[in-house]
């Protein structure tokens, strides 16, 4: 059973797990045969995909993913990120360095329903801040 950590094409994966890449080309899991995955680790990598991709990475990931088998992912959250801004916990200049090193920035919400649709199991959601994680299963 394969573990695949997804990261930017010039990060380094944990120990143990084989690499999956998104870059502006998109994802890259090609050296894994679909249902070949027990875990996908894709944390933080939402906001490296262009909103208009996200519905099809996340479906690439739970075509890799064997039943019973789980995803983590996050990014992110817009809805956060803007209130942090209005009340002044995050100065304007960080949020906007943030905005333009990211390819998108979408809520939590969206993204369960994303991953719900293409018929996982969201089993917890948390946040640290403005950013988000989720765990899915199939």
């Amino acid at each position: 059973m394969r573990k695949i950590h997804v990261v930017t094409a010039c990060s380094e994966t944990i120990q143990g797990y084989d690499k999956g890449e998104v870059s502006e080309e998109g994802i890259d899991m090609s050296g894994v045969s679909d249902n070949e995955c027990s875990f996908i680790l894709a944390s933080d990598i939402i906001d490296e995909i262009p909103t208009d991709n996200i519905g099809a990475a996340m479906q690439i990931f739970v075509s890799k993913m064997r039943m019973g088998s789980t995803l983590i992912t996050g990014g992110t959250d817009i809805r956060l990120l803007s209130r942090a801004v209005v009340r002044g916990d995050i100065p304007v200049a960080d949020a906007s360095r943030l905005m333009s090193v990211s390819n998108s920035c979408v809520d939590l919400r969206t993204i369960v329903g994303i991953l719900k649709s293409l018929g996982l199991t969201i089993k917890s959601t948390a946040y640290q801040g403005v950013r988000y994680e989720i765990e899915a299963t199939r």
